[in-house]
C-alpha cells in the first residue's frame, strides 16, 4: 500500500484503520443535527476529554449548526433516512 496517509491535521481526513466501520451523516437527514449535538454533549461531559477533543466537539457543533439552517432553507430535501 505505500506509506502511511498524512497525519489528520494536515490533511483534514479522517485516518481509518482499515477494518474500522464508520457513519456519514448528511444534512438531508432530518436526525443528522441531533445525533451531532448528542455526540458534542457526550464529548463535553466527558471526564477524559481534551482541549483537542474540545475542538473537534466545538467544530462539530458548528457542523450541525449549518445543516440545521440548510434543512430550514430546504425543507422538500429533508426527510427519515432509507436505502434510495
Amino acid at each position: 500500500m505505500g506509506a502511511d496517509p498524512e497525519p489528520a491535521e494536515r490533511s483534514g481526513r479522517m485516518i481509518l484503520h482499515n477494518d474500522e466501520p464508520y457513519f456519514t451523516l448528511r444534512a438531508a437527514d432530518t436526525y443528522a443535527p441531533k445525533i451531532i449535538l448528542d455526540w458534542c454533549r457526550l464529548v463535553l461531559h466527558s471526564p477524559n476529554a481534551n482541549q483537542e477533543q474540545f475542538k473537534k466537539a466545538a467544530q462539530a457543533h458548528q457542523l450541525a449548526i449549518k445543516m440545521l439552517e440548510w434543512q430550514a432553507a430546504n425543507p422538500e430535501k429533508v426527510k427519515v433516512p432509507d436505502s434510495k
